[in-house]
């Protein structure tokens, strides 16, 4: 006799669960327990901490002692990740600021008028739609570092791939790709090389050239790796990952002069900021405050009412939460080494392991 359908059903269930990857929470909470039960294992230490002559706080490093443990207990446990919300508050505010902003501009038809600007460009050679977005979405990640934008851009370029004979995973990865490409090469992301270049003393986004260096080797080793993907699946559609996708004929995009003149204050608004973060070193607050004028006036540019902002700002807000609670999640860690006063014997037996390799 075969299974029963109920038995059959409980199976298939529980080969779902066994091939689910866990979620991003429950991997950071694994990471924020094992750091308290580290509070009772690794002694506790500190160093002394000196004012540097620019006036930033420092360790002296030969100030090293052991202390009294001060192990983590539930309760400290639990009030680890509020307390890292509040210390990743300007990188949380950021993101939420990012998310909103973009979400008015695609509201306002923005970001749909630049790619459709793009796309008719090279509408007789669609090989070039895939590299030239990819550099254009890298281009806006390697300045103010958000790879969550890329969720934004998904829906805005799918139909139009589609028309080309490409599939949905071209769509994701063009996305994907050029958005990670340009966080991981960045020129002035503030997550990666402001943090980095202000906790070792360096001018904030020293170094620049190099990393520009970067960025065109990195970005172009990811578009040569989609549009080998892309000319595959548009020469034999049978090959894409995803299935034979269905070939849509879009519309030519038709927008009005408010719209236009939207996406030039958009532009000029972005050009701007660029250059702002350059010449005045902004950090990530004033960034945000400023990406909160580069939604709203585009928005109103093209003839949005303040309350469908507001409800844009919202959407924008939903799509990044999972990226912005990230942050501050994962920053309880810290939190609980700060606490239970191993961080700075971590950083000490680390240190002293490096001190044996040649300089």
């Amino acid at each position: 006799m075969g299974m029963p359908a109920y038995k059959a059903e409980e199976v298939k269930k529980n080969e779902k669960r066994k091939k689910e990857f866990p979620h991003i929470y429950v991997i950071l909470a694994v990471m924020i327990g094992l750091m308290a039960l580290m509070t009772y294992v690794i002694p506790a230490g500190e160093y002394e901490r000196v004012e540097s002559p620019d006036g930033r706080e420092m360790i002296d490093p030969a100030s090293y002692k052991r202390v009294e443990q001060t192990p983590v207990d539930i309760l400290g446990l639990l009030t680890a990740v509020p307390k890292g919300m509040t210390e990743a508050a300007p990188i949380i505010v950021f993101t939420f600021v990012i998310g909103g902003a973009f979400a008015v501009l695609r509201k306002a038809s923005v970001i749909e008028l630049g790619v459709h600007l793009l796309a008719d460009q090279f509408r007789n050679k669609p090989v070039f739609v895939t590299p030239v977005l990819i550099f254009v979405f890298s281009g806006i990640s390697c300045f103010i570092g958000t790879p969550e934008l890329s969720i934004v851009y998904v829906p805005v370029i799918l139909p139009l791939l589609l028309s080309f004979g490409y599939d949905r995973m071209t769509a994701a990865a063009i996305a994907l790709c050029g958005t990670i490409a340009g966080f991981t090469s960045a020129l002035t992301n503030p997550f990666t090389v402001g943090t980095s270049q202000m906790i070792s003393g360096l001018p904030l986004y020293s170094g620049m050239g190099y990393r520009a260096v970067i960025f065109v080797v990195i970005t172009a080793i990811a578009a040569v790796y989609v549009l080998k993907y892309a000319e595959k699946v548009r020469a034999h559609p049978e090959k894409s990952l995803t299935g034979k996708e269905a070939v849509e004929q879009v519309p030519a995009f038709k927008a009005g002069g408010r719209v236009k003149w939207a996406g030039i204050a958009a532009l000029g608004l972005f050009v701007g900021l660029i250059g702002c973060v350059i010449y005045f070193r902004w950090d990530m607050l004033t960034m945000a405050g400023y990406f909160l004028a580069l939604g709203i006036i585009p928005a109103y540019i093209a003839g949005m009412s303040s309350r469908d902002i507001a409800e844009s700002f919202n959407e924008g807000f939903k799509e990044v939460l999972v990226g912005a609670m990230i942050c501050g999640i994962a920053r309880a860690a810290a939190v609980v080494m700060a606490d239970g006063q191993i961080m700075d014997t971590m950083v000490y037996g680390l240190s002293h392991a490096v001190s044996q390799l040649p300089s």
